[in-house]
């Protein structure tokens, strides 16, 4: 890269890019995000953050995120996971326990397995894949407190209206000592 040549401005060309080279829709997204999680996925909350920090961090998610009452929040992929639960591409179960009580876990279908692989393969073959990963392991494999303290810290904006951010920030600060 030029001497010159503002690297927060490489970074948003490289975003649009992958915006423009994808023709992935939300319900792609979560599809891809589910299956990298195994088949199965616990929480509302975690696709939630996964997908807005591969929207923030990569860019590619069709999405519009607000700051809501757990933070960055999109109607977008509500809408979209009811609309894969209608298609029968997921399966949608009230599970107790876990760190949402009472949680909502998703399982892909036969389906639904056959078009996250598709959407992985792309993914993979554009070496988005890559980069996304560190977002989705955060968002499938760490706490959920975890989870949200990172966006949280990273994106203070987006929680500005969370109604658990005091919460977030205590919980973060005894898990120092």
């Amino acid at each position: 890269m030029p001497k010159n040549e503002d690297p927060r401005r490489q970074y948003a060309e490289n975003k649009e890019q992958i915006r423009g080279n994808l023709d992935l829709t939300v319900e792609d997204w979560i599809l891809a995000l589910i299956a990298y999680a195994g088949g199965k996925l616990k929480g509302k909350t975690r696709i939630q953050k996964g997908l807005f920090l591969v929207w923030q961090e990569i860019g590619g998610v069709k999405a519009d995120f607000a700051p809501y009452k757990y933070g960055p929040y999109s109607k977008d992929i509500d809408e979209a996971l009811n609309r894969l639960a209608g298609e029968n591409l997921i399966l949608e179960r009230v599970v107790p326990g876990g760190d949402e009580s009472p949680a909502v876990e998703y399982e892909l279908t036969k389906r639904g397995w056959e078009r996250a692989r598709q959407t992985l393969n792309q993914l993979e073959e554009s070496g988005i894949l890559e980069r996304a990963r560190p977002f989705l392991d955060l968002a499938i494999k760490g706490s959920l407190i975890a989870l949200i303290g990172f966006v949280y810290s990273m994106y203070p904006e987006w929680a500005a209206n969370s109604e658990i951010k005091g919460r977030i920030r205590s919980l973060e600060k005894l898990k120092r000592l």
